[in-house]
C-alpha cells in the first residue's frame, strides 16, 4: 500500500496508479512498454513502479528531477512520478 497524504492511499483516487494496477491485474502478460528490443508486461511495469515509489517515499517533501537518457529505467521513474508520489491524477 502506498500512502500519499493524510493517511490516504493511492487507491482512494482515480490515478495513473489505479490505471496501471488495473491493467496489471486484468492483463498481466500484455505488453505495456516496448523499448528498443525490450518488451515489458503490465505486471512487470507495475511491480517496478511500485518498488520505485516505495523507495522514493523517503524523500517526502523534496523535489526529485528525472534526468537522463531515454531508457526503461527512465520510464519507470516517470511512472513513479505519476503514481508513487500522487503528483498526477486524471
Amino acid at each position: 500500500m502506498i500512502i500519499i497524504k493524510d493517511g490516504k492511499t493511492m487507491t482512494d483516487k482515480n490515478t495513473f496508479y489505479n490505471m496501471l494496477k488495473s491493467n496489471a491485474e486484468s492483463q498481466p502478460d500484455a505488453v505495456a512498454v516496448v523499448y528498443d528490443t525490450m518488451k515489458v508486461t503490465y505486471a512487470k511495469l507495475f511491480d517496478d513502479v511500485t518498488k520505485k515509489a516505495l523507495h522514493f517515499q523517503k524523500f517526502e517533501g523534496k523535489r526529485i528531477a528525472i534526468f537522463g537518457p531515454a531508457s526503461y529505467r527512465w520510464i519507470v521513474n516517470m511512472w513513479n512520478d505519476c503514481c508513487g508520489k500522487g503528483a498526477c491524477t486524471c
